[in-house]
This record gives structure tokens, C-alpha cells and sequence, in this order.
């Protein structure tokens, strides 16, 4: 997976959280993190999946952010999803 890519499923899972099961929930039904970073809050809304909570994070947090971790982890840019959460666990805690 690239930077362009992976710079999604970071920004996912800082609005989300550490631990979220929406992420698995997510993958599990095809809808990848750039199709949700590219709907309007609207459309977020209406996947049914997101908290109240989520949703706001979702505004809030940009893309940028996202690049801003993967240029200061290049940890992370090699590892498997399933262990973003565990390398971003300092950034998490941030959000």
C-alpha cells in the first residue's frame, strides 16, 4: 500500500479511534477509507455505522494530519493494517 492510500486509513482511524470495531465493520463491507473520506457528512451519516462522536472527528481532522504521521512514521506506512492501531497509539491518544 502507497502513501496515497495509506494516508486514508490513517485518517480513518484517527477519527475513529483506537480499538474501533466500525474500521473492521468497514473493510468487512467493501467501503474503503478514501470512499468515506470523500462523501459528505450527509452521506456518513446515512452508512449508519458512525457515532455522533465520529462524525464530528470526521470534520475535524484533515487529510493532512493523516501525511503529517506517515512522514514522521515511516513505521507505519509498511505495516499491516491490522497493527496501524497499535503504531499510532501515541497519535491516537492525541484526538
Amino acid at each position: 500500500m502507497g502513501n496515497d492510500e495509506m494516508k486514508y486509513y490513517v485518517w480513518l482511524q484517527l477519527c475513529l479511534g483506537q480499538g474501533s470495531k466500525t474500521f473492521e465493520h468497514l473493510l468487512e463491507d467493501a467501503l474503503l477509507p478514501s470512499d468515506i473520506y470523500s462523501m459528505t457528512p450527509s452521506e456518513r451519516k446515512k452508512v449508519g455505522y458512525f457515532s455522533k462522536g465520529e462524525l464530528d472527528k470526521m470534520s475535524k481532522i484533515s487529510i493532512e494530519d493523516a501525511v503529517k504521521i506517515i512522514l514522521c512514521r515511516p513505521d507505519v506506512v509498511n505495516a499491516p493494517l491490522c497493527s496501524i492501531k497499535e503504531a499510532l497509539k501515541e497519535e491516537l491518544d492525541q484526538y
